[in-house]
């Protein structure tokens, strides 16, 4: 366990997590992580790996970060500001500036669950057989809806090729937040300008405005997906857009996708 306190961490360069890397409990405190660039996967911060991780950041600025990774399926790297791959909490923070050349400009999150290890991989881990990549087999499990949270906090002035502001492959709780002018742009099929929920995404939205983002094709603030469903209580969605050709300047349902409750 590890907490940091009024740091700056700044001008990092790596594969990922050009500014921190955790795979342990990191705790963010009146923090800055700025102008880092990792070549994969999250610029500023990278949440996860082969460990539990558990990321809590309070009152701090992620800023100016770029993941520069990119490949054709369009769907394996991004998190110019932070890539997650654990549970996370964001609390009175500001996410801004960031770029993905994939998803999610601001954070890309992909958490589907504690990685539980068999019985029987643990067995041959104590007995020292590592062949190939044995060791790190996997029992799924869900992950729980406030495993992933957002409490007043921004994402402003992100960029992606999907998801400007976030792209969201796991669950999500926001609240009291905004989402502002963030972009989707790289692509003529770019999509979600402020948030791109995949297909397995579930979303909670509650008390936020979300506006002034745009997308080239899809859904200026809210390109929507899931197969589990979603709500919105509260929300405010203003002023956002697409390109000349694109559909839903607000929110755009994909077909065949889960109810999206909104009140």
């Amino acid at each position: 366990k590890v907490s940091l306190t009024g740091l700056t961490i700044q001008h990092g360069q790596a594969e990922q997590g050009a500014g921190i890397s955790n795979y342990g409990h990191l705790t963010l405190s009146d923090c800055v992580i700025k102008n880092n660039v990792a070549s994969q996967s999250g610029g500023g911060i990278y949440n996860g790996g082969l460990a539990n991780a558990t990321l809590i950041i309070t009152n701090c600025n992620i800023l100016g970060n770029k993941a520069l990774g990119d490949d054709r399926y369009n769907i394996k790297y991004g998190g110019g500001g932070i890539f997650n791959n654990g549970k996370l909490h964001v609390n009175n923070s500001q996410i801004t500036h960031n770029l993905a050349a994939e998803n999610g400009g601001g954070i890309y999150s992909i958490y589907r669950g504690e990685k539980k290890v068999s019985e029987a991989q643990l067995i041959l881990t104590e007995l020292g057989f590592y062949a190939g990549s044995t060791r790190h087999k996997q029992l799924g499990s869900s992950a729980h809806i406030d495993d992933i949270t957002i409490q007043n906090s921004s994402l402003s002035y992100n960029r992606a090729d999907n998801g400007g502001g976030m792209a969201v492959h796991s669950v999500l709780t926001m609240v009291n937040s905004t989402i502002d002018h963030n972009k989707a742009i790289g692509s003529n099929v770019s999509s979600g300008g402020g948030i791109f929920a995949h297909f397995d995404a579930q979303l909670v939205l509650s008390n936020m405005t979300m506006s002034s983002n745009y997308a080239v094709a899809r859904g200026g603030a809210l390109r929507y997906y899931s197969k589990v469903g979603g709500e919105m209580a509260n929300v405010t969605v203003a002023f956002n857009q697409v390109g000349q050709h694109g559909e839903g300047a607000g929110i755009f349902v994909v077909n065949h996708a889960e109810a999206l409750t909104i009140s």
